[in-house]
């Protein structure tokens, strides 16, 4: 039987520069033992590394946007090319798409002029919660995908939910921590780590992500100026936001280089996840969980289908005031209580139990090859 050749399709450049979750995870596996791909064809890099255990075809974006106006179907065009040499000498493809619409319906449409989709698989990894699209729109989208990777499956139930069909075979596949990194301490740890930061006697709450309004800074502010005033036992740490703002028990850290964050979910106590809106994981939330914090998690998009009863609080109706208020009176009772998750982060993937079901999940699209 001959060999299925197997290609990682991606917009943005591998190894990747930039701290999101998922170019970092696949920089993990494209560079481990796990790695089962033949090709990465993707966007430039600005980094100084290289992949060395696949070969990477990198082409160049059209981002001319009168051009893509005239022809909107060459934003990828320079892609396509070496995607046609390679199907071209082979008579089983599994391409990956990574989490990109347009590239997708690209290279639909370019298997479907040249008379190639017989012999590509399309998997497409969707690493959000939904593209809201329009139903037509969707059905374009989804026309030639065999088989999309969920992040959880509230997303799935979702998407089949609100279209009014939804044909690609489905599989789920929760996003991985480094566990090395986020993981318990010991009390005595702990209280060494407090010291240090001058934290010593104070139960620490901790809000950590980019400063956009959908990540509820905002909310937990308001909460925390009416919940902590007057207390002389509680600290805020605000990191990867810098105010000059001075408000009682807070202290803005901006932004924090990526290797030292697991050091803030070691300080903490408490973890603050007041998300506003459908959350396609929330890695932060499950690397403060592995961390062994108290999470208040507001209850959208994937959440519950991680974060356990005995991780924390779910905040029900995230936008009322009152909610995170009573909230924070509750996680703070619980931790001076002796709160304490023996299992925190068990349900977790580990970036090596990831990297092995993400394999599973392109082989086994194998199986559907013609």
């Amino acid at each position: 039987m001959p060999k299925t050749i197997k290609i990682l399709l991606s917009e943005h450049g591998l190894p990747d520069t930039k701290n999101g979750s998922w170019t970092q995870r696949l920089k993990y596996f494209l560079e481990s033992d796990y790695n089962i791909f033949d090709y990465v064809v993707c966007g430039p890099t600005t980094s100084q590394q290289k992949l060395k255990k696949v070969k990477t075809i990198y082409c160049k974006v059209v981002n001319n946007r009168f051009l893509l106006k005239l022809f909107p179907n060459i934003k990828f065009k320079n892609f396509m090319n070496p995607l046609k040499e390679i199907i071209g000498n082979n008579d089983n493809v599994i391409i990956c798409v990574m989490d990109n619409i347009r590239l997708n319906n690209e290279l639909s449409l370019f298997l479907e002029q040249n008379n190639l989709k017989s012999k590509v698989t399309i998997v497409f990894y969707n690493c959000g919660f939904s593209y809201y699209l329009e139903d037509r729109e969707h059905i374009k989208f989804c026309k030639n995908i065999d088989k999309m990777i969920f992040l959880t499956q509230s997303a799935y139930e979702y998407n089949k939910a609100k279209y009014s069909e939804f044909i690609p075979e489905v599989s789920v596949l929760h996003n991985p921590v480094d566990k090395k990194q986020f993981k318990l301490i010991s009390k005595e740890t702990k209280t060494s780590l407090l010291q240090g930061y001058d934290l010593q006697g104070k139960t620490v709450f901790l809000w950590l992500s980019h400063n956009r309004p959908k990540k509820g800074l905002k909310v937990i502010l308001k909460a925390w100026s009416i919940w902590a005033k007057d207390r002389t036992d509680v600290e805020l740490l605000i990191v990867g936001v810098a105010s000059e703002n001075t408000l009682e028990n807070v202290k803005f850290l901006g932004k924090i280089a990526s290797n030292e964050v697991h050091t803030f979910y070691k300080l903490a106590h408490i973890y603050l996840f007041p998300t506003l809106w459908k959350e396609g994981f929330g890695l932060s939330l499950a690397q403060a969980i592995s961390s062994g914090c108290y999470c208040l998690a507001a209850a959208n998009g994937g959440v519950k289908d991680f974060m356990f009863k005995s991780d924390g609080k779910f905040i029900e109706h995230p936008n009322f005031i009152k909610d995170w208020i009573s909230g924070m009176e509750e996680a703070y009772q619980n931790v001076k209580g002796g709160w304490k998750n023996e299992t925190a982060g068990s349900q977790i993937l580990s970036l090596e139990q990831w990297s092995e079901k993400f394999a599973d999940s392109i082989v086994n699209s194998e199986k559907e090859i013609k």
